[in-house]
């Protein structure tokens, strides 16, 4: 897709934050959020800490952008949420997978359970399947329907749908997310940008 500014202005701050990035963001009306997250612009440390998930929500972004910055206790509370909506069982090992998954911020909670990921990004794509014990794929939302039916118990889409083409391929996800859950399973959607708000 190509770059949208207002409609993703927390990756658009992050990006900006970058000497690195700057010029692309202020010159080049062709970058797309492909060329973004394969820089990671963002992110120098390089997991000097070995995959904490302090260096995790840093490569995401989180700890940059100023209207998706995170501490690490607002971190934990969103973790929260997502498990008391979804009735997060953690008495099971259960089969999870994240849509969108970067480098692994969210997962980095469920790594008691059989985890899953996918991820169009080749940049993190390489670093999640470093940070954690799981297993990956990367390309995009729709890959995962090469995968088995009826086989997680949880689907996690957080932050990603914005990134998404259009409607058709929402509901085409949509479809292949009621595929791949197990009876009982769920299916979580989180951080939807809202055009129509864009204003506030």
């Amino acid at each position: 897709n190509k770059l949208d500014v207002k409609a993703n202005k927390p990756m658009y701050e992050c990006g900006n934050a970058s000497k690195k990035c700057d010029n692309k963001f202020n010159s080049n009306d062709n970058i797309t959020w492909t060329d973004i997250f394969e820089e990671l612009p963002w992110y120098d440390n390089k997991f000097k800490d070995k995959y904490s998930i302090e260096s995790l929500l840093a490569a995401n972004g989180h700890t940059v952008s100023k209207t998706a910055s995170y501490t690490l206790e607002k971190w934990e509370n969103t973790i929260k949420n997502i498990k008391d909506v979804i009735d997060y069982d953690n008495t099971n090992k259960n089969k999870i997978m994240e849509i969108g998954c970067g480098a692994g911020a969210i997962l980095k909670y469920f790594e008691k359970d059989e985890i899953y990921g996918i991820e169009p990004s080749v940049a993190y794509f390489n670093i999640v399947s470093k940070a954690l014990k799981g297993n990956f794929l990367l390309g995009d939302a729709l890959k995962f329907e090469e995968l088995e039916d009826n086989k997680f118990d949880y689907i996690i889409c957080y932050s990603t749908c914005q990134f998404f083409p259009d409607e058709e391929y929402f509901m085409k996800f949509i479809k292949i997310c009621y595929k791949k859950l197990r009876i009982g399973g769920k299916l979580f959607i989180g951080d939807i940008l809202d055009k129509d708000l864009e204003k506030e």
